[in-house]
C-alpha cells in the first residue's frame, strides 16, 4: 500500500516539475497535491518533506523575482545553492540594493539549513 502512495506522488510530482515555463500557480498547486498524496502514506514522509521544501523554495524564488523585478535574482526551478549564488551575483552587480540582497541570501541559507561554511565558500567564490 505504501508503494502505491509513493508511485502516485512521484507521478504527480513529475508532472509538475516537467512543466518548464508553464503557469507558476499550476505548478505550485500540482506540487501541493503531490505533497498531500505523500502525506497519506506512513512510509513516504521523506518524499513529503522534500516536496514541501521544494515548494517553499519555489515560493521564495518568486518573491525574490517580484521584489527585485528581475529573473536574474532567482532563476526558476534552480537549487538552493544556485539560488543563493544567483542572489549574490545580482548583489555584486546591483550596488544600490546590495545590503538587502545579501540579507536575503543569508535568510535563504538559514531557512534551508545551508551550513555556514558552504554559504561563506559560495560568497567568497562569487565576490572573488
Amino acid at each position: 500500500r505504501a508503494q502505491k502512495f509513493t508511485n502516485a506522488g512521484v507521478s504527480v510530482s513529475r508532472k509538475a516539475v516537467g512543466k518548464h515555463g508553464g503557469d507558476f500557480r499550476e505548478k505550485i498547486s500540482t506540487l501541493a497535491e503531490a505533497s498531500k498524496v505523500f502525506a497519506m502514506g506512513k512510509e513516504t514522509n521523506f518524499y513529503k518533506t522534500a516536496t514541501d521544501d521544494y515548494l517553499e523554495l519555489l515560493k521564495d524564488q518568486e518573491v525574490l523575482r517580484t521584489k527585485y523585478g528581475s529573473n536574474e535574482v532567482a532563476p526558476e526551478s534552480s537549487s538552493v545553492m544556485d539560488t543563493i549564488t544567483s542572489i549574490l551575483r545580482y548583489a555584486a552587480t546591483n550596488e544600490r540594493e546590495q545590503n538587502r540582497l545579501l540579507t536575503d541570501a543569508e535568510k535563504v541559507a538559514k531557512k534551508f539549513r545551508v551550513s555556514e561554511k558552504m554559504y561563506w565558500h559560495t560568497k567568497a567564490r562569487v565576490f572573488a
